[in-house]
């Protein structure tokens, strides 16, 4: 099971014979989901563990690794395209039976479209 699969099974939940305390945790179980990690983060301490390798310690590489700016990792996101076939995810092009809030293959987050600015 891959995390769109996930999220779609506890999204789709029947939340009314659930109490206080499992919604609770359903809630947080979808947000844990819906903030994957972007593909382009790396670990810092990987960095530093190249940069000082084999014993020969680069002090500056290592301190500028050390104090290089966080990220704001950005979600995989995209959005449902239909086909004759079913909905094609316009991230990874995989067809699927049905949309969900996640893509299945790729674990992409579904948005809407942006919409075309024709003014340009």
């Amino acid at each position: 099971m891959n995390r769109g699969e996930a999220s779609f099974i506890l999204a789709n939940i029947d939340r009314r014979v659930c109490d206080d305390e499992l919604n609770e945790a359903l809630d947080m179980a979808i947000k844990a989901l819906e903030q994957e990690p972007c593909e382009d983060a790396v670990s810092r301490q990987y960095l530093i563990d190249i940069a000082t390798e084999d014993g020969a310690y680069d002090y500056v590489s290592a301190q500028e690794i050390a104090n290089a700016p966080s990220v704001n990792p950005q979600p995989k996101t995209g959005h449902w395209i239909k086909t004759p076939h079913g909905f094609k995810c316009s991230r990874c092009l995989i067809v699927h039976p049905h949309t969900s809030i996640f893509c299945p293959s790729c674990g992409a987050r579904m948005v809407e479209p942006q919409e075309r600015s024709d003014k340009e």
